[in-house]
């Protein structure tokens, strides 16, 4: 699981949970992504969550309610 920032997003990538379901707590936000699927042609999942750039961010990932990855990024 990869957390990285582009044009104002954070983007969740992961690979190896596919048919699960991610819960991430994004800038304070939650997004729900049930089940995960691979980007197309990809053999990874990417979620994306616009937040503005410049912003210090704190991520938090769980799935299947499990929490995997936390990480403060700076938005770009």
């Amino acid at each position: 699981m990869t957390i990285g920032t582009f044009n104002g997003y954070i983007a969740i990538y992961t690979q190896g949970y596919e048919g699960q379901r991610m819960t991430a707590k994004v800038a304070g936000r939650w997004l729900v992504v049930d089940p995960i699927t691979l980007a197309a042609g990809k053999s990874y999942s990417l979620t994306k969550r616009n937040t503005g750039a410049g912003y210090l961010i704190n991520v938090e990932v769980y799935i299947d309610g499990e929490l995997i990855k936390t990480q403060q990024v700076l938005t770009r």
